[in-house]
């Protein structure tokens, strides 16, 4: 008796699954990264009128602490920066906030610099988590 198992790959259903499990991964590192920086920015009271802290990577409700006077200024589309750029093979998502001050507060404090180096490990897990999600269907 003879058994003979043969098996062809679906190379374009590969494809596909590839460039989703790309996007899916740069989406889902995006959030631990945000939360980071968003947390170094309340704990280290960076927070005036919440725009900037509400404004890194996607929109949050962070309350103003109003040291100067000025209220809370709510972000706008154009504060939050969230760019995904796919080619053939390659997936890029810039990522921050684009308020008109952030690069002195970047300058200064470096927020959004240590928020990448602190979330390095839960951006690496989260990317893989959301592969294996594509994967799996």
């Amino acid at each position: 008796m003879k058994v003979k198992v043969t098996h062809s790959f679906d190379i374009g259903l590969i494809t596909s699954q590839l460039k989703e499990a790309r996007k899916s991964c740069v989406e889902a590192a995006r959030e631990p990264f945000a939360t980071e920086a968003k947390r170094i920015t309340v704990d280290e009271d960076h927070v005036d009128s919440s725009r900037y802290v509400n404004s890194i990577s996607e929109r949050t409700d962070f309350p103003a602490t109003n040291k100067t006077g000025r209220g809370t200024i709510k972000p706008t589309g154009d504060d939050i920066v969230n760019i995904l750029t796919e080619t053939r093979d390659r997936t890029t998502l810039e990522t921050g906030t684009a308020v008109p001050y952030a690069h002195h507060v970047e300058r200064r404090y470096n927020i959004i610099g240590r928020g990448l180096d602190n979330a390095e490990a839960d951006m690496h897990a989260a990317g893989g988590k959301a592969a294996i999600q594509i994967f799996s269907k």
